[in-house]
This record gives structure tokens, sequence and C-alpha cells, in this order.
């Protein structure tokens, strides 16, 4: 059969609908509802006599049939009605209100794809210019709710993201995910991809490595929009906010063309695995990133995470504290006085970092370091970098034997250190931890 008939049959069980609903004498709303979601609600329409006759003249689309599936035929035709109510706000037949939705139908039907979005407040972000595209789906933009709209999320899940936006680094700012998967009877209940949160979460970790400031996002409210509902109902959503104390991450047009490439690089290490990484660079990555979004953030949870982040790439069996901050400061360090500094530094947070896992006494410096762990952040950012540029280059000669056997050695001639610096793409000088014209 041709869609005139489906229309026609579609318009028929929707008049029928109407009438129902009419003689009930309560109104609109107590019918409105969702496909398969309350089996005696349903029931008001699928005994309807033009019901089965419509379901049939639906499911012979050819569409339908290699989009949704001809088993799907009822629970569409079902929803159709369902989506019908909730255009109208008395039981009364609207010519144009029908065509508008056979028009949405139609519409849905044709496209190919399913679309998948995802949407959370940013924390901690100031920025110049925007919309920031970062490739993949996967965007940060001014939060407008008008525009929300347009994306076709839900009023509840715009609800949501406005009640969560508040507290400690609460911003004008959302990441939203898309992402676009062909039709197929297979996925016609499908509510997400399962790799949107995986896409969110590479790109602010791609941020995080690529300046500083706590940037994070809040709670991930998942959509499937649609101009036609074929019978999803619900708001779904994954994660937590985490509104602390922090300071703010300043993004710029220059800074958001860095993050696609590195986001590759975490996307390689992620499918390739760490196995060629020096020490532990997952583990490394994951201790990081908890510096951001450990619950309660405090000083102490910061300065252990990031300790640890040192430790999985660089640590040593023996002498740990002198270990790690010359290899540190000579990985590091631009020059003579840089690897001086660093190297005062990392022995200082290793003296905290014991005291903190021995109960020990704090001291007047000691809390001083507890005060700002940024100072800290800021080394572990670079070093983190810089593994993570060096796994993603091929042929540089430099694995897990390389670092367990030669790196001290390397670091006494001072050829060797810098052609190290060179294939971790660090810069020649500067403060570590911010890159040339970066805030």
């Amino acid at each position: 059969m041709a869609e005139p008939d489906a229309k026609h049959a579609l318009r028929t069980l929707t008049e029928a609908a109407t009438a129902t609903v009419g003689a009930s004498g309560r109104g609109v709303e107590p019918f409105r509802g969702i496909a398969l979601h309350d089996t005696r609600k349903d029931e008001t329409f699928t005994s309807l006599a033009a019901f089965d006759e419509t379901s049939k003249t639906v499911a012979s689309l050819a569409l339908l049939q290699q989009r949704y599936g001809v088993d799907e035929a009822p629970r569409v035709t079902l929803q159709f009605v369902y989506e019908w109510l909730d255009r109208v706000d008395q039981p009364h037949f609207q010519e144009e209100a029908f065509d508008q939705l056979w028009e949405d139908f139609s519409a849905e039907l044709e496209d190919p794809d399913w679309v998948f979005r995802i949407i959370a407040n940013v924390r901690w972000l100031t920025a110049e210019g925007g919309p920031f595209d970062f490739g993949d789906g996967v965007s940060i933009r001014g939060r407008s709710f008008e525009e929300l709209r347009e994306l076709r999320f839900s009023q509840p899940i715009l609800d949501a993201l406005s009640e969560d936006f508040s507290g400690f680094g609460a911003s004008s700012y959302v990441m939203s995910v898309e992402t676009r998967v062909p039709k197929s009877p297979d996925n016609f209940i499908l509510g997400n991809v399962g790799t949107d949160q995986a896409k969110a979460w590479r790109v602010l970790g791609a941020l995080r490595l690529l300046a500083p400031g706590d940037i994070s996002i809040g709670r991930m409210w998942m959509s499937r929009p649609a101009r036609f509902n074929v019978g999803l109902g619900g708001v779904g959503s994954a994660g937590f906010s985490i509104p602390a104390i922090g300071s703010p991450y300043h993004l710029t047009e220059p800074l958001a063309a860095e993050v696609p490439e590195m986001v590759e690089a975490l996307r390689h290490l992620e499918e390739r695995g760490y196995g060629t990484s020096s020490g532990n660079l997952g583990l490394a990555l994951r201790s990081y990133m908890a510096t951001y979004d450990r619950w309660p953030s405090t000083g102490d949870s910061r300065v252990l995470d990031a300790i640890t982040a040192v430790e999985a790439v660089l640590g040593s069996e023996t002498e740990i504290a002198f270990k790690l901050s010359f290899r540190m400061a000579g990985v590091l360090g631009g020059d003579e006085a840089e690897r001086a500094a660093i190297f005062r530094e990392m022995k200082a947070y290793y003296d905290l970092r014991s005291k903190l896992v021995h109960g020990a006494a704090l001291k007047e410096k000691h809390h001083a370091l507890l005060a700002d762990p940024e100072r800290l952040r800021r080394l572990v950012r670079e070093l983190l970098r810089g593994f993570v540029h060096l796994d993603a280059t091929p042929g540089h000669g430099y694995g897990k034997a390389w670092f367990r056997e030669h790196l001290d050695v390397a670091l006494q001639v001072e050829s060797e250190r810098v052609a190290l610096r060179e294939a971790l793409n660090l810069r020649k000088t500067g403060n570590p931890g911010r890159n040339p014209g970066r805030r």
C-alpha cells in the first residue's frame, strides 16, 4: 500500500480516538502517554475497531519494515495516537494539527539515522569565542535553552539541566555530544549508544591535559530526539555533579584547536592499550583525572593522587623520593635553574605525601603546600601530556625497557636528555605546565 493509504488509515484511527476521549468527559490529559508503558491505558485505543486495520496498513510501509521492523507497527500506530494527544488541548479533531503530525511521522521515517544526544553543564569554565567544536560530535557552547529546544531536548531534561546549574564553579556553558546511528529493527528502542559518555570524558581529559583550571562536567542527560517519538519514554542520565571549590579554566579558539589531536592520542591509548607506555600510564592518567573528580575535593587527596600519577610512570622501587624528584627535574626542566627548582619542589611534595600517608604531624611548610596543590598538578600535567604524545608517536625507541634501564643515565648526558624532551614534545624553557601564550 502507498503512503496515502497509511495517512488515511491513521486519520480514521485518530478521529475515533479523539471521539473516545471526548465521550469520556475527562479531557485530554488523563489519556496522554507512551505506547506500551501502561497497558490499561493502551487498551482504550487498541480496542478501537480501526486499530488493527490501521496497524496492518502502517506495517505495509516499506521504510517502516526496513528501519523499524514490521513487528513494531502496532507500537508505532499506538504511539501516533499518543503523539496526537500531546499536540491538542481539547478532544476535537484539528486538520492542521493532524497534517503536521503526519509530516513529522513521515520525515522521521525517511531519516535513515537515529540521533543520540547528551548534554551536561560545564563547571569552572570561562571562554573567548565559541561555540567550540572538537569533532566526533562533541562541542562546548553557551547555555541557550532556545537552542537546546531546537536540538529537541525535552522540557524535563532542560529543567534538570537548569536545576544542576548551581554551586561552586557554575558557568554559562554546556557540553553536548551527538552520535548518529543507522536505523534498523535491532536498535528500534535503543535509548543510548554507550559511547557518548566516553566521548565526553575523552574531550574533558584532553582539556585537562592542555591547560590549568578545574574544568569538569555535571550530570549527563541523554536523549534520542526525533520529530516523531516512536515510543521511548523517561529521562536517562549518568554521572554526577561536583560543585567543588576550584579555579577557572580559560578556553580560547587556539587552545580548542589543540583538543582534537589530544583526543585522538587518548583514543589511540584506549583502543590499543597502555602496554608499551612507560610504567603504568593508564593508572597515571586515572590518578591525574582524580585530582579533578574525587569527592570531597581536598588538598591532601589531590596531592596523593598527583604523586601516584608520577610514581606510575617514573617511580622506582628504591630511593623513591630522590629518584622521583631527580627524574621529574631531568625530564621537565628546560635549563639548570628549572631543574633545581623542580627537584626541590618535588622533594617537598613527596615529603608531604609521606607525612600524609603515615599520619605524621604537619608543619607550616606542609600546610602551605596543601593550600596550593595546583603547583604540583601543573608539573604532572606537563609530564603526562608528554607521555601521551610519546605513546601516540611511532618509531621513537623509548619503550618500557628503555625507561626502566636507561632513563637515569640518559638524564646525566645533556644531548640524550634533550633528545628525550624533544620526543616528549616538551618546550625548551618556561614555567612547567604553562605553554607560551596560554593563561
